[in-house]
């Protein structure tokens, strides 16, 4: 018995490591813009966010218990699954990427990813990026972005959306990075941030835009702690990146971003509001992360001049409905 355990063992081990090989990264996948094109009837786009999924084995009962959890909360007519981050929280990150992506994958609805900071606990970002384009997905809709640098992550672009055959909205997705790896520097935070490159770009293409748009991250911005809170609840203090370089008055005065989503804070999942622009969190959705409320989701109805959201659980599938301005 205990020899058979052994070869089951190995087996297992074989397994995932035949799982985590993966190609390079290359130059194809280098793009600021991506599109998704949708036909549709109705004049909004629908979209589920999950956050924080916190894989750790895949084959234990808390993963189990999310993957169900996201099945059961699935609508039928959504158009874009957006992931705010912390895929996993386990030295098999590679491999758990592989295996959710391929889940994700098989909905057969487009969805993309911006990074997480335990998403790079045990691995880094060009492994993490390697694997999620090594395996040619159907739907995913995702970029490693220009090159701004190590300091600036992998994985900021921007998804051009048309409805109709209309340019109807934007999202812009950036990487906020790990941890703060300059020491030299004065940090509100231990947590990662926007670096000024990441602005610079973010900048010179959102202040073109000729539509609205909604800006796409893990870690949230020092004005989710500034700002009112409208609906929803904040259970933790904010997390917020560890260096304010400017985004925040970027998006205020010089682009058509109206909407922030963000995960991170598993308790957290409120509206906030800061110089007319509202800063969202997602709701957590993973049994692994930490946190003793609800898991669940969040859902976007976005509408040409406004959107409507909602949190959804496996007890109230609506709640804290809200119609922004």
């Amino acid at each position: 018995m205990k020899r058979f355990s052994i070869i089951i063992l190995f087996l297992l081990f074989v397994l995932i490591l035949s799982s985590c090989v993966v190609k390079e990264i290359t130059p194809e996948n280098n793009y600021d813009d991506l599109e998704l094109k949708i036909e549709t009837d109705k004049n909004y786009i629908k979209v589920l966010q999950l956050t924080d999924v916190h894989l750790t084995y895949w084959y234990d009962s808390y993963d189990r218990k999310t993957i169900n959890l996201i099945d059961d909360l699935l609508d039928k007519d959504i158009n874009l699954i957006i992931i705010t981050g912390d895929i996993t929280l386990s030295i098999f990150e590679v491999f758990l990427i592989n295996k959710f992506g391929k889940y994700i994958d098989s909905l057969n609805i487009p969805w993309t990813i911006s990074w997480g900071n335990h998403d790079s606990y045990f691995s880094n970002r060009k492994k993490e990026t390697e694997a999620l384009l090594s395996e040619n997905y159907k739907n995913i809709i995702f970029s490693k972005g220009s090159d701004l640098g190590p300091e600036s992550g992998i994985g900021n672009f921007r998804i051009k959306t048309y409805l109709n055959n209309k340019l109807f909205f934007n999202f812009y997705l950036l990487d906020s990075n790990v941890i703060p790896e300059d020491k030299s520097l004065e940090y509100t935070s231990n947590y990662g941030y926007f670096s000024p490159r990441q602005v610079s770009w973010y900048q010179n293409l959102a202040s073109k835009d000729l539509v609205s748009s909604m800006m796409v991250m893990h870690i949230p911005l020092y004005e989710y702690e500034s700002g009112t809170i409208i609906k929803g609840e904040i259970n933790e203090p904010v997390c917020y990146q560890g260096l304010d370089t400017g985004i925040f008055q970027v998006i205020k005065n010089e682009t058509l971003t109206k909407y922030v989503i963000a995960g991170h804070d598993h308790t957290n999942d409120a509206i906030i509001e800061e110089d007319g622009i509202y800063l969202i969190y997602g709701k957590s959705t993973g049994y692994n992360g930490y946190g003793n409320t609800k898991k669940g989701v969040r859902y976007f109805l976005i509408y040409e001049n406004y959107l409507a959201t909602y949190t959804s659980d496996l007890t109230n599938k609506v709640m804290d409905y809200y119609e922004t301005k």
